[in-house]
C-alpha cells in the first residue's frame, strides 16, 4: 500500500511539474507574441506616418499572422487602395473597419473625407460628427493629420451648406486640437490651421461679431502653431485691418497678458498700428 501510494505521489509530482513547465513555456510564447505584435504595430505606425505604403504593405502581412482581423490591417489596406485611387476599395476598408470599432477616429475621417471629395456633403457631415477625442487627448503623426483635415472639411462642408456659425464651430475644434497637440505640429498641419483661422474670422466677420474675429486672429499671433511666415503674414494683416475699419473704441476689448511687462494696447488703432509694425518685422525676416 505504502509502495503504490508512493507511485501515485510520484506520478502526480510529475504531471504537475509537466503541467507547470508547460504553462510557463505557454506565457513566454504569449508574452513574446505581444512583444511582436506591439512592436510590429509601432513599424506600421510609423510607415503610415511617413506615407511609405510599401513598408506597411509589408508590415501588414507579417501583422496578419499574429492577428488576421484587426481593424489596423483593414485600415492601412484602404489608406493603400486610396492611394492608388481604388475609391471604391478604399471605402469599403474603411467600412469594415468601421463595423469592428465603430467609433474609429481615423477610419471616420478617412471615410468622411471620401463622402466630401465626392460632393456628398451630409455623408461626410455624420461621418465627422462621429468624432471623438478625450478633452486632454493630444494627437500626433498621420491621426493628428487627420483629424485637422477632418474638421477642416467639416468646416467647408457647412460653409457650402450655409450654415456659418456650425462652420465656425468646426474650426474652433479644429484650433483646440492643434492647440493641444502644438509640439507635433509642422508644415503638413499649417495649411488646416490656416484654413480655420482665416475662415473663422472672415464669418463671424458677416455674422457682425468683430471682436471675436479679433480674438480668434490674436490667438493665431499668439500661439502660432507652427505656421509658416506667409501665413503668419496674412493673419497679421487681416487683424490690423479688421482694428482699423471694423472696430469701434467702445466695442474694443484688448488683448490680456499674465505678463506685466508686456505692453497692452488700450485703442483699436494703438493695436492696429503694433500689430502693422509686427508685420513688417515678420516681411524683412
Amino acid at each position: 500500500h505504502a509502495r503504490a501510494q508512493h507511485t501515485h505521489t510520484t506520478h502526480t509530482h510529475t504531471y504537475n511539474t509537466h503541467t507547470t513547465h508547460t504553462y510557463r513555456a505557454q506565457q513566454l510564447t504569449m508574452n513574446f507574441q505581444k512583444k511582436k505584435v506591439s512592436a510590429l504595430e509601432h513599424d506600421i505606425e510609423k510607415a503610415r506616418n511617413q506615407e511609405d505604403w510599401s513598408t506597411a504593405a509589408s508590415l501588414v502581412k507579417r501583422y496578419a499572422k499574429y492577428t488576421s482581423d484587426s481593424p489596423l490591417i483593414a485600415l492601412v489596406k484602404g489608406e493603400q487602395a486610396l492611394e492608388s485611387d481604388e475609391v471604391e476599395s478604399a471605402q469599403k476598408r474603411f467600412a469594415k473597419v468601421l463595423s469592428m470599432e465603430h467609433d474609429n477616429v481615423e477610419a471616420l475621417c478617412l471615410m468622411g473625407r471620401l463622402h466630401f471629395e465626392a460632393g456628398r456633403l451630409t455623408e461626410a457631415l455624420d461621418c465627422f460628427a462621429k468624432i471623438r477625442l478625450n478633452d486632454s487627448e493630444k494627437v500626433s503623426g498621420r491621426k493628428l493629420r487627420l483629424v485637422l483635415e477632418a474638421f477642416e472639411d467639416d468646416g467647408i462642408a457647412l460653409e457650402k451648406l450655409k450654415r456659418p456659425a456650425e462652420a465656425v464651430s468646426s474650426y474652433e475644434k479644429l484650433l483646440i486640437v492643434a492647440k493641444r497637440s502644438l509640439a507635433h505640429l509642422n508644415e503638413k498641419t499649417a495649411p488646416f490651421v490656416e484654413t480655420a483661422i482665416l475662415h473663422s474670422s472672415t464669418i463671424l466677420v458677416h455674422l457682425d461679431d468683430v471682436p471675436r474675429a479679433v480674438q480668434v486672429l490674436r490667438e493665431g499671433i499668439r500661439t502660432r502653431f507652427a505656421l509658416p511666415p506667409a501665413t503668419v503674414l496674412k493673419i497679421l494683416q487681416e487683424l490690423g485691418e479688421l482694428l482699423m475699419l471694423k472696430t469701434s473704441s467702445l466695442r474694443y476689448s484688448p488683448p490680456s497678458s499674465a505678463d506685466d511687462s508686456v505692453y497692452i494696447p488700450r485703442s483699436p488703432l494703438e493695436e492696429a498700428l503694433l500689430v502693422f509694425l509686427l508685420a513688417e518685422e515678420v516681411r524683412t525676416e
